[in-house]
């Protein structure tokens, strides 16, 4: 069983941060640090993605709609 980080911080929606936000460079660092964001939940109505890199306890959604 995978362990829950309590420790994960929400960056919230990603739909909503500017290029230049500290929500975006904290992605493009994590990225760039070799880690990977994987999908781990997907609403069946397609509004709402969340995305989780446990290494870098960091957790964004994305709304589709």
């Amino acid at each position: 069983m995978e362990q829950v980080n309590r420790n994960m911080r929400d960056l919230g929606f990603a739909n909503g941060w500017n290029d230049d936000s500290l929500e975006s460079r904290l992605i493009e660092m994590t990225r760039k640090a070799g880690y990977n964001f994987k999908e781990v939940k997907h609403d069946v109505n397609g509004y709402d993605s969340v995305y989780e890199c446990q290494e870098a306890a960091l957790r964004y959604h994305i709304c589709s709609n």
